[in-house]
């Protein structure tokens, strides 16, 4: 308030416990607020042509779902400019006349500004199309209320959109807000189809850790080295894959991103270790431990492939077909697989990013919280060895030994991590191919239907059928 400027309508917050949410404020000596609407974004609006969008939605049990979930809110603003008049008269007031030849100097138009923090989730691209179409449906009719009111239909009302939209230039909630279409063939519609509402949960994947039997995973390691077995190679089978396979791909890649970052992190200083040791164990036993028995200790007190490099890089190793272990060394030192690709990506659509997630690919950018704030002093490869192992597990490695762990483990995962992405992204482009076929019988069946009926008519396409 100091600086000016008032809030209107106030912070509008999501309906669920995160307290999140938007505000917009408003010069006051500029513009003078005359209506604000909070609205919901988890369901179509009272608008004519949304009928057919709610079936739609009805169709897609998990669409339906996450909407159910989600909390997310807008707040649709419409402001007018404010006047300075420079003829007042004695009394300090303005004859209309000279208010009216003020306005005419003043080249402002009424604005309706639509402010929304979207949903997050970097697999839910349809989500966000959606929640982005509803926003403008609440905007323009704050526009049409507006031209109502003044009883001129040639008022022109100004339209800002803003807001957190959780998505980069070339996702497709950005593309439908700048062009107003969105094909059926879009491959951001294939992405979103394979969505599940919890899915890449970190606390879903601490509980099955914890339910693995030891005896049992050291019996599924030994097969595993003794038939050189590649499951990120054979993840999709030839032909368009299902959605179960596809959801399956994309949660693996999900976590494999998630923990790679926190193993990057953690390795160059930027993230806190998580503070859990093993020294509650029995000292007679420590030496005995196996990888999963410490990823299992760490889960047991509240550790996620989120939150902590032990059970990040015992996940990943895991996901990736590596060896078991609870340390993945000299992530720091390279970038997530096409973030090379994105990063140019960003040149080309004047997107940010930086090197602010060490390299993480775009689909992959939003999977947990920002960094805690580094660690005092220098942090090196033997603090994140000792982080990962816990007090009582240090172990003394000679600097040549060290490269050759490093060099092997990023190798490997590099690797793995390109062969997941490659399958995701093979995938998806078959559904979005299979989407686009659907979408050209269904326009010629529509085309056909014209000739004889001499009128417009509609055609289900895919789901909606």
């Amino acid at each position: 308030k100091a600086a000016g400027y008032d809030p209107a309508g106030g912070l509008v917050e999501k309906t669920g416990k995160t307290r999140e949410g938007c505000a917009t404020f408003v010069k006051r000596d500029a513009w003078r607020v005359v209506g604000f609407e909070t609205i919901s974004l988890k369901q179509p609006g009272d608008f004519p042509g949304e009928e057919g969008l709610s079936k739609f939605i009805q169709t897609q049990p998990h669409l339906q779902e996450a909407l159910g979930k989600i909390s997310t809110v807008g707040l649709v603003v419409t402001l007018e400019p404010v006047v300075a008049f420079a003829a007042v008269g004695k009394d300090g007031t303005t004859t209309k006349e000279k208010q009216d030849d003020e306005k005419k100097k003043d080249n402002r138009r009424p604005t309706v500004v639509a402010n929304a923090h979207l949903f997050f989730h970097p697999g839910a691209t349809h989500v966000r199309v959606l929640q982005s179409r509803w926003l403008l449906r609440h905007a323009q009719a704050a526009r049409d209320a507006y031209v109502e009111t003044e009883s001129n239909s040639q008022t022109k009302v100004a339209l800002v959109v803003c807001g957190d939209f959780n998505a980069e230039p070339f996702d497709a909630a950005a593309r439908f807000v700048g062009s107003g279409t969105l094909r059926a063939s879009d491959p951001d519609w294939a992405l979103g189809s394979v969505f599940r509402w919890g899915g890449t949960s970190s606390r879903a994947a601490a509980a099955e850790l914890l339910a693995i039997d030891p005896e049992l995973d050291a019996f599924e390691q030994e097969q595993r080295e003794l038939s050189r077995a590649d499951p990120v190679d054979a993840e999709l089978a030839p032909g368009v894959p299902t959605a179960q396979q596809l959801n399956a791909l994309s949660q693996k890649l999900g976590r494999m991103a998630a923990s790679w970052r926190v193993a990057s992190e953690t390795e160059r200083g930027a993230r806190l270790p998580c503070g859990v040791v093993c020294d509650a164990l029995p000292v007679s036993s420590k030496e005995e431990l196996s990888p999963l028995q410490i990823a299992q200790h760490h889960a047991k007190n509240g550790c996620t492939f989120k939150t902590c490099v032990c059970v990040a890089a015992w996940q990943f190793r895991r996901d990736a077909n590596m060896q078991s272990g609870v340390a993945l060394r000299g992530l720091s030192q390279t970038r997530w697989p096409g973030a090379e690709a994105a990063m140019a990506s960003d040149e080309t659509w004047g997107g940010g990013g930086g090197d602010t997630r060490n390299g993480m690919s775009p689909d992959r950018q939003r999977e947990d919280t920002c960094a805690p704030a580094p660690v005092d002093g220098p942090v090196g490869v033997h603090h994140a060895n000792r982080a990962a192992f816990g007090s009582g597990l240090e172990k003394e490695t000679d600097d040549d030994d060290l490269n050759l762990k490093t060099d092997a483990d990023v190798l490997s995962a590099t690797s793995a991590a390109r062969k997941a992405l490659l399958a995701h992204q093979a995938g998806l482009r078959l559904v979005s191919s299979l989407n686009a076929s659907l979408e050209s019988d269904a326009m010629e069946t529509i085309e056909l239907a014209n000739e004889k009926s001499s009128g417009w008519v509609a055609e289900p396409i895919g789901g909606c059928a």
